[in-house]
């Protein structure tokens, strides 16, 4: 029996986060599946783009859209596409129409609102231009023209529904085999509250630090990591420390935290998320602490892995958890047991796979 072959076409290599969640680190768990990965972005060049760049990055889109080309002769007739979000990041989806015509069978992966045509919330004004092109209806085509939509969450779900109906849920995981559990003692006299992201994001975690600068008989200590760098003069009360996001250290830096948050503002963008943020803070055995928007509520079970923060009222769960600070060592341990049975990579790399086997066959 013939090994089945798939090529995953994603935007980034493993330095951008959704592709690495939710292509990459499932690679190694792939049973008599051969595979190629072929990243739209290199590390260089995505780093260019996150860093505002875009001239940069327009220089070289020939030349990244020649390599795309390249795969139409590449790839054979009848062929499976795992397709992370999409072929060329931005424009009309010509390349997924072509691969149609091809008799290829393609998988659209989906983790974000990315149909979404508001981008205010996340472009920036330096890319606001590239993100129309970027995100927006082009999508439902896409949409209609896969085999099979991967979604998710229920949200994302709920809108593929309307242009095809074979869609599945697969959360966002961790691969909880290559992340170790804090060892917590409980807080003291300073409580450190972590946040990952990328620096687009910095503006969630800047307004809560706005709303809860106020002195408190614990010291706060935020550990950012990966955020945008602003003037930390104004805050009087809240000790902050910036850190570069990198791969080999995240995971290390969480472990120093007592909790984590996921602010969010409450829009159709953010109900697309998949509250990896969350994901990463509960497997380190930290509880999350997230903006009642979208998956967090199902992600979150209050006072046992985490709190909901319910009309934008972060100073009020924040002293909840102060005045409740002995509970975090029992939380700990729940947070990565839930992790493990819900959203860890060992519960859901036979469903994945599953699916490629079975579309490769149809």
């Amino acid at each position: 029996m013939n090994k089945v072959k798939v090529y995953f076409l994603t935007p980034t290599d493993e330095t951008g986060a959704s592709s690495r969640y939710r292509v990459y680190q499932f690679l190694n768990y792939l049973e008599e599946i051969e595979y190629e990965v072929y990243p739209f972005l290199t590390e260089k060049i995505y780093k260019e783009f996150k860093n505002g760049n875009i001239f940069k990055l327009l220089i070289k889109v020939p030349l990244l859209i020649l390599k795309r080309i390249s795969l139409l002769f590449k790839i054979k007739k009848g062929s499976l596409l795992f397709v992370h979000r999409d072929i060329i990041p931005f424009g009309p989806m010509i390349f997924e129409k072509i691969f149609k015509l091809k008799k290829c069978k393609i998988i659209l992966d989906l983790d974000d609102a990315v149909y979404c045509n508001e981008i205010e919330e996340i472009a920036s004004k330096k890319n606001r231009i590239l993100y129309k092109f970027k995100y927006g209806k082009r999508f439902d085509s896409a949409i209609k023209n896969a085999d099979l939509i991967i979604c998710g969450n229920r949200f994302i779900e709920s809108h593929s529904k309307m242009f095809n109906k074979n869609t599945i849920i697969i959360p966002t995981v961790i691969d909880t085999e290559k992340i170790k559990v804090k060892k917590t003692s409980g807080i003291k006299n300073k409580m450190i509250i972590g946040w990952i992201g990328n620096p687009g994001n910095t503006k969630y975690i800047y307004e809560i630090l706005k709303k809860i600068d106020k002195k408190r008989n614990v010291d706060l200590c935020f550990v950012l990591i990966g955020a945008k760098k602003f003037d930390t003069s104004i805050f009087k009360n809240i000790e902050i420390n910036f850190f570069d996001w990198d791969k080999k250290t995240e995971y290390e830096l969480l472990r120093k935290c007592d909790v984590g948050v996921m602010p969010l503002k409450d829009s159709e963008w953010s109900k697309g998320k998949c509250g990896l943020k969350l994901l990463q803070y509960m497997a380190v055995g930290i509880p999350g602490v997230g903006s009642d928007v979208g998956v967090n509520s199902d992600i979150i079970v209050e006072g046992k892995n985490g709190w909901i923060v319910k009309n934008d009222d972060w100073n009020e769960v924040i002293d909840k958890i102060i005045k409740n600070r002995n509970n975090l060592v029992k939380m700990s341990t729940f947070c990565r047991e839930f992790i493990e049975k819900n959203y860890s990579i060992n519960s859901y790399k036979g469903l994945y796979n599953k699916i490629l086997k079975e579309e490769s066959t149809k």
